[in-house]
């Protein structure tokens, strides 16, 4: 989003001319009163200001820990080393995976089992014979045995399994687009940001040669134009000199802030600070009409077929759900062995008996699984998908109509910003002739020239700012037209050669 950098308080040129004055015979007077001329304050030395000491301090420190890069340099660096697009992109193989987990369920599943141990089973048993004799016999049977077998299942037919991964590859879809739109607001981010950042280092630098030229004003300025007295010519042009100063450290303030936050972009560590490497000129124009530039961001806008493929993902859940009731056709085979040896010992005999015995089974056939009732679980289920469907394609269509709203906005934006284009810089260009006929009279005349001087600094510094916001905003529409209509600009590397 584009940063305007027009001063809230600016004041009209009448404002300037009839309130000023106003405020500044107001304050006089109460001076006047309440001062007594001994107490009159000598004029601030410009030249021994900690500000100014500061300001150089700054200077030097951002220069030394700041990167100059371009804007494609940052790009490329952002989209390979921001977490934002990696993030994304793992949620997009994740869903990959999930797709391959359902196709894998096409696959037969072979599986072994083993069992061996040993175990004894005890037993006793009661019996009376015909002469009325009890017996009783307690007799042990000792088993070791070893149960190998092994087992097919392939499930042949299955109706929700289809659906389930229809909606999986709409899945990978929604996730690939979300990837796509997530790198082109980064580079949105990114262009803001740039142009922010160029514009409050060409403001910062002309702020400071404003304040520069009041300071040379009033060194070549009469020593008793100069003077401690309370009559003193140039006071109102140190104010300026100070008022311009704060200027410049806001807008320092600004460049620091817009620095880190391109560093944070381009995904540098927190002590890193980028810096332009190039001014801030306007960028190629827009190569299409409002018309086809609506159609581009509906065929092509990403947030539009996220939707889309979202209404198709719960479409096929719902699918899927309903298809639970039809009955899965299945092949299923088996096959074991087992060896079991055992010895018996029986009461009231002499002798152990033992055995040594292999057997095994084998079966393959078809099956068929089909859930008759479930209390409508599975209907309750389709159900919400079809209304999440549905939510979707409502979805989709207000997408529809942000991303219209959006394009209008911009090209609104981007077509009253080449009407400005021509008027912002005559408007400099005249400013630039106003303080230079300004100076001249001052030199001539100071004490009468020296409000007009003042008005003229104003007028070329705002003159200045409207250039640097025509072209911020003109930079940063195309920027917009290329974001919402989901096309990349040519002069910077595409998104998927840096993945």
């Amino acid at each position: 989003m584009a940063v305007s950098f027009r001063n809230s308080k600016k004041t009209t040129s009448f404002n300037r001319t009839i309130i000023r004055p106003v405020g500044l015979c107001f304050c006089a007077s109460i001076l006047v009163l309440v001062t007594p001329a001994s107490s009159a304050r000598p004029s601030p030395n410009l030249e021994d200001r900690e500000l100014e000491t500061l300001s150089r301090r700054y200077e030097v420190d951002l220069s030394t820990k700041a990167l100059r890069l371009n804007l494609k340099e940052i790009a490329i660096l952002s989209f390979k080393q921001n977490p934002r697009l990696p993030a994304r992109q793992l949620d997009q193989r994740s869903q990959e995976w999930k797709t391959i987990q359902l196709r894998r369920e096409w696959l037969p599943e072979l599986g072994l089992n083993a069992f061996i141990g040993r175990g004894r089973r005890i037993e006793t048993i009661e019996s009376t014979r015909s002469d009325g004799v009890d017996l009783f016999e307690f007799n042990f049977r000792d088993s070791g045995s070893f149960y190998p077998s092994a087992y097919l299942d392939w499930s042949l037919i299955n109706l929700s399994r289809t659906s389930r991964l229809k909606a999986s590859k709409a899945g990978v879809r929604s996730r690939s687009l979300l990837t796509a739109q997530e790198g082109r607001d980064l580079l949105l981010s990114l262009q803001s940001t740039y142009y922010s950042l160029q514009t409050l280092r060409q403001l910062e630098v002309v702020i400071h040669d404003l304040y520069k030229l009041c300071r040379q004003i009033i060194a070549e300025s009469p020593a008793a134009d100069r003077s401690d007295s309370p009559n003193n010519i140039t006071d109102s042009l140190t104010t300026k000199a100070l008022e311009l100063h704060t200027q410049r450290i806001r807008t320092q303030q600004e460049v620091i802030r817009a620095s880190a936050m391109l560093a944070q972009l381009a995904g540098l560590p927190g002590d890193a600070f980028i810096l332009p490497k190039t001014p801030l000129k306007p960028s190629a124009p827009w190569s299409h009409d409002l018309a086809s530039s609506l159609k581009l961001a509906t065929q092509q806008r990403e947030s539009i077929q996220i939707a889309s493929s979202r209404a198709d993902q719960y479409a096929w859940t719902a699918s899927a759900a309903e298809n639970r009731y039809f009955p899965e056709l299945y092949l299923e085979a088996y096959a074991s062995v087992w060896r079991e040896r055992y010895s018996l010992t029986e009461t009231n005999k002499l002798d152990i008996v033992t055995a040594d015995g292999i057997s095994s089974e084998q079966y393959v056939g078809f099956g068929i699984s089909w859930p008759l009732f479930d209390s409508g679980v599975y209907s309750a289920a389709a159900t919400a998908g079809r209304l999440q469907a549905a939510a979707e394609q409502e979805r989709m269509r207000q997408q529809q109509l942000i991303a219209a709203q959006q394009v209008k906005t911009a090209y609104a934006k981007y077509t009253a910003q080449l009407i400005l284009k021509d008027n912002t810089r005559d408007q400099l260009r005249s400013a630039e002739r106003a303080l230079t006929g300004a100076r001249h009279d001052y030199q001539k005349h100071p004490s009468r020239a020296v409000t007009t001087l003042i008005q003229a600094i104003d007028l070329y510094l705002s003159a200045y700012r409207d250039v640097l916001d025509n072209t911020l905003a003109f930079n940063t529409a195309v920027a917009q037209l290329h974001r919402y209509t989901s096309t990349w600009p040519e002069h910077l590397p595409s998104m998927t050669q840096q993945h």
